[in-house]
């Protein structure tokens, strides 16, 4: 699900810390079992989530750097073109 062992250990390790931070909140409505599913199925959306507004705000920063790049590129052309011009 998660892709990697890795990530897999993450997640379990954070589910159950915050189990444990929240174990006074059980209220028997379901199961043990469904309700640390729960938990860590609402750490992997939040951990897809946080991921998904990373990737957007890199994408941004990206864009963002391209037009500066291609500006920078044009200025260097015409300085040697100038230089050239004089020699």
């Amino acid at each position: 699900m998660t892709g990697s062992d890795a990530d897999a250990d993450d997640i379990t390790h954070q589910t159950f810390l915050t189990v444990a931070r929240i174990a006074g909140t059980y209220d028997g409505r379901a199961s043990v079992r469904a309700w640390v599913l729960g938990v860590a199925a609402r750490y992997l959306a939040d951990q897809r989530r946080a991921s998904a507004r990373l990737r957007r705000f890199l994408g941004r920063l990206l864009a963002e750097q391209e037009p500066a790049r291609d500006l920078r590129a044009a200025a260097e052309a015409r300085l040697e073109l100038g230089a050239v011009a004089r020699a």
